[in-house]
């Protein structure tokens, strides 16, 4: 008598929607690891480190008071722009590797291999973009400048002093030159 076979295939499309998901949670994650980081520093640099210096010339240690705040939130933000960049170079790797190991799974159909390819050009796309949104607002004046897009948004996270109307017209013409977005799904964010 013949038992009958438990028949758990795995299919080819479910590997694929399962690498979206995991490419897509990827991001996700990212993204609000980046956000603890943003109120972090914000709450660092307002409290952390603040320095009282007792001195007969009160003005004097008033500057060296100032100067070392700004030291410190200058650091903290240093650090933060390093850190985002690691993990945005690790998120994108991870996501590349998901898609490789789709691609080269060797049981696609024909369409499933154009869908896959079609998501890696897609994010190649974007990084590109990301790249030269970097590199042109560096080039207009920002100290240093984070650019996450996604098919739908873009955050921006620029370090500066005081981010005005002209600095944010900058970041959203340089931005829509790459991608085209509505105003809604574009956020800038500002490290000082």
């Amino acid at each position: 008598m013949k038992r009958p076979r438990i028949n758990l295939i795995i299919g080819k499309k479910h590997l694929i929607i399962a690498g979206l998901a995991l490419v897509l949670s990827v991001g996700l994650y990212a993204n609000f690891a980046i956000a603890d980081n943003v109120q972090a520093v914000d709450k660092k640099t307002e409290n952390y480190g603040d320095v009282t210096f007792v001195s007969s010339q009160q003005g004097s240690a008033d500057k060296k008071n100032e100067t070392i705040t700004e030291d410190l939130k200058e650091t903290a933000a240093d650090e933060y722009f390093a850190k985002a960049r690691i993990d945005k170079k690790n998120s994108r790797a991870e996501a590349t590797e998901v898609l490789k190991s789709i691609y080269n799974g060797g049981d696609l159909t024909k369409d499933e291999m154009e869908a896959v390819a079609q998501d890696t050009m897609k994010m190649t796309e974007l990084m590109e973009a990301e790249t030269k949104i970097e590199t042109v607002l560096k080039a207009q004046g920002f100290e240093d400048v984070l650019c996450y897009l996604s098919g739908t948004s873009a955050n921006i996270i620029v370090k500066t002093p005081a981010l005005d109307t002209v600095g944010a017209a900058k970041i959203k013409d340089a931005l829509l030159s790459e991608v085209e977005l509505t105003s809604d799904n574009i956020t800038i964010v500002e490290i000082n």
